[in-house]
């Protein structure tokens, strides 16, 4: 019996994790807009986003990078080291900015 409860409470635990072992997000720049992909367990959100109006910041109470476009924001790296998120976030800031030099001027 008791052997019969270990089994179920792994299978149990093996599902719950075979549905966030593929989470993540993707992060693409194409042109003028970012696209971001979000998944978490069997579902996926793609946002798209105007490059030019998007906001990108370190927020270190968080622990993650923050993506902002007008009134909506996003949470990334949640899957990523401390480290590697604040590299990521400055580089996708500085590529950001980069573009929207060029579009202006």
């Amino acid at each position: 019996m008791f052997a019969a409860a270990e089994w179920i409470a792994a299978a149990v635990a093996f599902v719950a994790y075979a549905r966030h072992a593929r989470d993540g997000e993707s992060v693409t720049l194409r042109g003028d807009e970012l696209v971001i992909d979000l998944r978490r367990a069997d579902r996926t959100t793609r946002v798209c986003l105007n490059a030019q109006w998007v906001r990108v910041a370190w927020d270190p109470a968080r622990g993650g990078v923050e993506c902002a476009c007008q009134r909506q924001r996003w949470s990334l790296g949640r899957h990523v080291v401390a480290r590697a998120r604040r590299q990521f976030a400055a580089e996708l800031a500085c590529e950001l900015r980069n573009r929207q030099r060029c579009a202006a001027g």
